[in-house]
Parts: structure tokens; sequence; C-alpha cells
């Protein structure tokens, strides 16, 4: 009896692992949603305005603190914990120096 060659089996394994992903692609939709066909919807600019409130504050700070201050630090300064791993290092917020401007004069600015 002849054994099969090692790499017969790992084209299987392939082989079945790519059958699956393509028959998954057919599943319906668990959420049960529509799903959108052509273009995202893309905006430069928002599409709505909220006003500030503490809860809003609230919900800036918290989204802060979890996924800006291990590069940026607790102070803006870019000397998080992480800050040393990162090329280029992450922007020290508090100089108030941006790449993309939106003012004659330079400034970063929330306004239209």
């Amino acid at each position: 009896m002849r054994t099969p060659h090692p790499l017969a089996s790992y084209v299987v394994i392939v082989f079945l692992l790519l059958l699956g992903l393509a028959l998954l692609s057919f599943a319906p939709d668990p959420s049960g949603d529509e799903q959108q066909t052509g273009p995202l919807a893309f905006a430069l600019r928002p599409t709505q305005h909220l006003a500030s409130s503490p809860e809003l504050m609230t919900l800036g700070k918290n989204t802060y603190a979890q996924q800006c201050t291990p590069c940026h630090g607790l102070d803006g300064k870019g000397e998080g914990e992480a800050a040393y791993l990162l090329y280029p290092k992450p922007r020290d917020f508090t100089t108030a120096q941006y790449r993309i401007v939106s003012t004659w004069e330079r400034f970063p600015t929330d306004e239209d």
C-alpha cells in the first residue's frame, strides 16, 4: 500500500477551507437586515452636528482613555506607554500642529 504524499494532505485541507469560505458567502445574513449593494455612502463633512453635553464629553474622555492614551498619553503630549514602539512618533496634541488644516492661516478648525 502506498503512503500518500505529505503535500497532498495539505492540498486537501486548503481545498476544504476554501470550499467552506465559498459556502459561507451564500449564507443568509444572521441579523436579518438587507445587505447594501453598490458603493458605500461617504461624506467629507459630518452629516450631523451633536451639541456638546456632559454625556458626550464623558463618552469622548472614555474613548480617548481606551483608544488614544497608550500612544498619546493622558496629557496628549505623545508620550504614552507604547509611544517608543512607533515610528513616526505619536502626535503631540498640545502643540496644535497638524498636517491637515482647513484655513489659510494654517490653523486647524472645526468650522466649515
